[in-house]
């Protein structure tokens, strides 16, 4: 017999003689029958394929300093589409919060509420969230360090008021800086 070559943008298939199919993605390549044939994985649906032209248009250049890259961008867009919160929460506001709150219009619903210690440096980027027409706010506390249970680590300062817009059914962690250390934002929320 012939094989059959069906391609889709989540990889490829082809149909071998023996009635097996051999399944080539991103995941790697697996051999099955009809009666083992997987569902879907829903990370592979999300992180693959194409994302809205204008949020891939803002995606900023790859190597660009203190920023998010294309890859991180599309693969965020594909998720908040794929899941569709209701409220992220995000520290770090930059490029990211960019598209989120792309995304989160895309999507037809949600809210962004971002964490900066240092709004100086996300100003132009947050003029644009603030254009994209969602609930957004940027709530600005800077970074002290403090004694905690963990060790001497930095705090953001008046992050308790971030519960005036709780619940969050997303979170991204992309600060403070990583000398900073990232992991303290998770003993604080």
């Amino acid at each position: 017999g012939s094989s059959n070559i069906r391609s889709s943008r989540y990889g490829v298939t082809v149909n071998i003689p023996d009635g097996r199919d051999v399944q080539s993605s991103s995941a790697g390549v697996s051999f099955f029958s009809d009666q083992e044939r997987p569902t879907l994985d829903p990370c592979t649906l999300l992180l693959s394929g194409p994302i809205p032209p204008d949020i891939e248009a803002e995606l900023p250049p790859d190597g660009e300093l203190a920023t998010i890259s294309p890859d991180f961008g599309r693969g965020l867009a594909r998720l908040l589409l794929g899941i569709r919160p209701q409220s992220v929460l995000e520290f770090g506001a930059g490029a990211s919060s960019l598209v989120i709150s792309m995304a989160l219009r895309a999507a037809g619903r949600g809210r962004l509420t971002s964490v900066e210690h240092a709004p100086r440096y996300s100003a132009a980027a947050w003029k644009r969230v603030e254009a994209v027409g969602v609930d957004a706010a940027l709530i600005a506390c800077p970074l002290a360090l403090r004694p905690h249970s963990q060790g001497l680590i930095y705090q953001y300062q008046g992050i308790d008021r971030i519960k005036a817009r709780a619940p969050f059914d997303f979170v991204l962690v992309d600060a403070p800086p990583g000398a900073f250390g990232r992991d303290a934002v998770l003993y604080q929320i």
